[in-house]
């Protein structure tokens, strides 16, 4: 992930924005962080910064998310935009997809779904929540943005990319080497890929790391 990243938090509570801003200091996954609690704060802010990453509340006073999102990508057409709601199912998903807005974040989900969510629009592709992706209509995401993997298989696939022999990743992962090997088989034959080498390779294209 490159250096020197920024990203602006807009939503109307300050306790959520604080806490937002928080996590994502600690994973150090940018440098500059801005925030917002309307969408007309977005838009100036947008105006006076360069912003790589914008993480929007579907639900915000003056200017809400899709408003705001709508003149983003209007003057900024390159902007990277992850929408965040608390809806489980929100009506205007694909009329945001279809702007151009890069993901769903459901209010709720794992703090560690949302860096891979971030990771993911960074990197060019595409997130939804996993209990959202029944309101998409599919031609609007690839299939590599559709797939979910568990907290095992990415830490397994993490240490493989880093190097790891297949007892060490058995034992951090509190496996034996044979169900550790087994994980890595079955991930193999799912994403039709032919060695581990390709697999880490598929991981680091689509963002997961």
């Amino acid at each position: 992930m490159p250096k020197g990243l920024s990203i602006l938090v807009a939503d109307d509570h300050h306790m959520t924005r604080k806490g937002t801003i928080g996590y994502l200091k600690t994973i150090k996954i940018a440098t500059k962080f801005y925030e917002a609690e309307n969408g007309n704060d977005v838009l100036r802010i947008a105006d006076e910064h360069h912003i790589d990453l914008y993480l929007l509340d579907i639900e915000m006073p003056e200017l809400g998310g899709y408003e705001t999102a709508k003149f983003l990508l209007k003057k900024y057409p390159e902007s990277k935009i992850i929408v965040v709601t608390m809806f489980d199912g929100h009506a205007l998903m694909n009329g945001l997809l279809s702007l151009g807005v890069k993901g769903f974040f459901l209010k709720g989900d794992d703090p560690d779904r949302l860096e891979l969510a971030i990771r993911k629009v960074l990197s060019g592709g595409k997130y939804v929540s996993n209990s959202l992706r029944k309101f998409v209509n599919r031609e609007q995401m690839e299939d590599s943005d559709l797939m979910e993997f568990t907290a095992t298989e990415l830490k397994l696939v993490k240490m493989l990319s880093e190097g790891y022999s297949s007892s060490e990743i058995a034992i951090e992962l509190g496996l034996s080497i044979r169900s550790a090997e087994t994980y890595r088989h079955r991930l193999i034959k799912r994403l039709k890929v032919s060695n581990s080498v390709e697999l880490v390779e598929y991981f680091h294209k689509n963002g997961f790391f």
